[in-house]
């Protein structure tokens, strides 16, 4: 089922996406080590989007996508996007993270990107996934 988000989405090439990458884990590192756990997901993409725009690092909190077949949409539904230009993605899931890896591998199917980043700040830890289609 293809879907379409509402705005386009650049696609990186390796190396960018390699080094943007590592700007990216450092600035989610120091927001976690700063703010400590258990806080919620939106807490966490405040802060790091603060920490983004400082060192001029494009972001959005979250981007609306449209689920369509054929030319009816079927819903709407935002993905915690840290940045829809970059293709990564920031959540605070605790519980059925194998669920939540899953919905975002359909997402990243359904575009033309060949990798997601997902930056999963829960309770316990930090953790980043790659995920390639």
């Amino acid at each position: 089922m293809p879907i379409s988000i509402s705005q386009p989405i650049n696609i990186l090439s390796e190396q960018e996406f390699h080094d943007l990458d590592y700007q990216i884990m450092k600035l989610a590192f120091e927001t976690h080590n700063g703010l400590g756990r258990f806080y919620n997901e939106k807490i966490y993409q405040n802060k790091l989007i603060e920490l983004c725009q400082k060192n001029e690092i494009t972001v959005d909190s979250e981007v609306q996508i449209e689920i369509q077949s054929g030319t009816s949409t079927l819903g709407t539904q935002n993905i915690p996007l840290l940045s829809h230009e970059e293709s990564f993605c920031m959540s605070s899931v605790r519980n059925g993270i194998s669920t939540y890896q899953t919905h975002l591998q359909r997402f990243l199917r359904h575009t033309d990107l060949k990798h997601l980043h997902w930056i999963n700040m829960n309770s316990h830890n930090i953790e980043f996934k790659t995920l390639s289609n």
